[in-house]
């Protein structure tokens, strides 16, 4: 029996990553036996400021101030029999072991070189949609899970310190931005890049192609998945702060409720919010054909 396809999803917070996930583990062809993101497994611990090894051993050496990336280099021979170790441990009969996570999305140098077997799989979102999504978690609510630390929540490119800014908008727009400037860098390393609208809109298709790409035998009619609610305009109209995640894990389905009566509690983006999205993060929206109209 061959030994199980890694397949590993990568992408800013919020972009996707997590709905994806779950379409593939309700597929019955894709395991993920990891408690939560893997950030034991990776090192990721605490998640913001990791200590953990390998990944917070690189995060410390560098006194964070390289953020959350890995280089090629930092698959040392000590640490690739490490992880391949941790792997193989895993237990999981599946064809397909599923990952993801947001930190590996600036790591991608070193995740090839660790599992150079992986499928890569990047999900990608519109700024201001992202950026939107990425704001609510500076806003304490009931539910709001991990608070942002010493200012700042999520991923950490090279820099991060200097980007943080007193207007919770531009940066976020500063982090989309630069993350997903190391994502197109390293895009050649990725097998696959989606777009949280395209999977929201083509499901089944989707996640077809990412099964197929891992060696999975996609079974007829998986394609046939109904479109799924896309929240990309929420920007627009203001939303309440708490996560959609919330929905599946009461409900068990990714199909959501009415949203029309739900509360306003975070107000929809200014015509000179967008402005300034668009200025920090248009240049590096236009490498990617995957969000274009």
């Amino acid at each position: 029996m061959s030994p199980p396809t890694p397949l590993f999803i990568v992408g800013l917070q919020k972009s996707g990553t997590t709905l994806l996930a779950r379409l593939l583990a309700e597929t019955g062809l894709a395991d993920k036996p990891f408690r939560a993101e893997g950030d034991e497994f990776w090192g990721n611990t605490p998640p913001f400021a990791p200590m953990g090894f390998p990944a917070g051993e690189a995060y410390q050496r560098h006194r964070g101030e390289r953020g959350h990336v890995m280089n090629a280099v930092d698959a040392t021979t000590d640490v690739v029999a490490a992880m391949r170790a941790r792997w193989e441990a895993l237990r999981s009969t599946a064809s397909i072991i599923l990952n993801k996570n947001p930190y590996n999305t600036v790591r991608l140098p070193w995740l090839r070189a660790v599992f150079p077997e992986a499928v890569i799989v990047a999900m990608v979102r519109a700024p201001a949609a992202n950026i939107f999504s990425l704001c609510k978690k500076y806003h304490p609510h009931e539910q709001g899970g991990l608070m942002p630390e010493e200012g700042w929540w999520g991923v950490k490119p090279p820099g991060w310190c200097e980007l943080r800014s007193g207007n919770t908008i531009e940066q976020c727009a500063r982090q989309w931005a630069a993350v997903n400037a190391i994502l197109v860098r390293d895009r050649a390393l990725t097998d696959v890049v989606l777009s949280y609208r395209e999977l929201c809109e083509r499901p089944g298709k989707c996640i077809v192609d990412v099964l197929r790409r891992a060696g999975a035998a996609v079974p007829p009619g998986m394609r046939d998945i109904a479109p799924i609610t896309c929240f990309d305009d929420e920007f627009t109209r203001g939303s309440r702060l708490r996560s959609k995640n919330r929905y599946y894990r009461e409900l068990k389905s990714l199909a959501t409720p009415a949203l029309a009566q739900e509360p306003i509690e975070m107000e929809p983006f200014t015509r000179g919010d967008l402005a300034m999205i668009e200025t920090i993060c248009g240049e590096v929206e236009m490498t990617f054909p995957e969000l274009r109209p």
